[in-house]
C-alpha cells in the first residue's frame, strides 16, 4: 500500500500544482476584467445600460 502511494504521489503533486497555477491565473485575469466591466456598467456613456 505504501509503495503504491509513493508511486502515484508525483502525479498527484503535479496535478495539484497545475490546479494552483490555474487558480492564480484565473484571479490575475478575472479581477481586472471585473473592474473594467463594472466601471463600464457605471459609466454614463455605457451602451449596456437600458436607459
Amino acid at each position: 500500500m505504501l509503495h503504491y502511494a509513493a508511486e502515484i504521489l508525483p502525479s498527484l503533486l503535479s496535478g495539484a500544482w497545475m490546479t494552483v497555477r490555474i487558480f492564480f491565473w484565473t484571479l490575475i485575469v478575472s479581477i481586472p476584467l471585473g473592474i473594467f466591466v463594472s466601471l463600464g456598467l457605471m459609466s454614463k456613456f455605457s451602451h449596456y445600460v437600458g436607459s
